[in-house]
């Protein structure tokens, strides 16, 4: 028998005030699997993106402040108003109407940290590796990006296996599969139906292949470290927004 409204709130108003006041989401993946354009997407950023090389070599955060409707529009209209900072005020109002869809959202600030890509060359690799294990560390939310036209996963699980230990016991982990609009067919089958925006009947057919595929890796990989099932491997395309929906309500309510 669910509990009346009144007693619900009564319960999750205390457990509310012991949350820290910010949530850190930090993105990873192998280099070229699309996060910058994935929080571009996400959250109305203007990062620089490129298909051929890597354009993030070092962190690059930003922070969210959660405030009342009338204050951000208010704030927002000041900006362009007097101060002609369109992109800032555009931002503001971006993430109050995302997080203002989700009641339960407790956070008042959130920051979302984009980490250079892993793969790009073993030197790379190297010299970034005191970024991933910092920002990993401080991850409540760690999305981790891959791709869906692939089947070689195993940069991701080495450096998977590398970076558990740094992981938060509450840490929420969410595989995120991009590019699903390249997932392959057989002969004779149908793609991504580009005018739609979505997949074909027979994409989607061996999209929950593929994720169980990603989730028996990553899940081998996690040792049993933290809670992870397979809810928590969302496919999408941030190149045609399909699944990004789903994408973000299980980053801001992890679940």
């Amino acid at each position: 028998m669910p509990l009346p409204l009144w007693l619900t709130t009564i319960i999750r108003y205390p457990a509310r005030r012991l949350e820290k006041d910010r949530l850190t989401v930090v993105f990873f993946g192998k280099t070229g699997v699309g996060k910058s354009s994935t929080l571009n997407a996400l959250f109305g950023l203007d990062w620089d993106t490129d298909h051929a090389i890597s354009c993030t070599k070092k962190p690059q955060l930003i922070d969210f402040a959660r405030g009342s409707r009338k204050s951000i529009l208010s704030l927002a209209f000041c900006l362009l108003s007097k101060n002609g900072l369109d992109r800032v005020a555009l931002l503001l109002l971006t993430h109050h109407l995302h997080t203002s869809k989700y009641a339960d959202f407790p956070y008042p600030k959130l920051r979302v940290v984009d980490l250079p890509g892993i793969g790009e060359t073993p030197t790379a690799d190297q010299q970034y590796m005191a970024f991933y294990k910092k920002w990993v560390a401080q991850a409540d939310v760690l999305v981790w990006i891959t791709q869906a036209d692939t089947r070689a996963y195993k940069r991701d699980e080495i450096f998977f296996k590398k970076l558990h230990p740094f992981f938060k016991e509450s840490l929420f982990l969410i595989l995120a599969i991009n590019k699903i609009d390249s997932l392959g067919v057989y002969a004779g089958e149908k793609g991504f139906d580009a005018e739609k925006r979505e997949p074909s009947p027979d994409q989607l057919r061996l999209i929950p292949e593929k994720i169980d595929d990603v989730y028996g890796i990553f899940y081998n990989a996690l040792n049993k470290r933290i809670i992870f099932d397979s809810r928590q491997v969302i496919p999408y395309t941030s190149c045609y927004n399909w699944g990004l929906d789903h994408l973000e309500s299980t980053i801001l309510t992890k679940r």
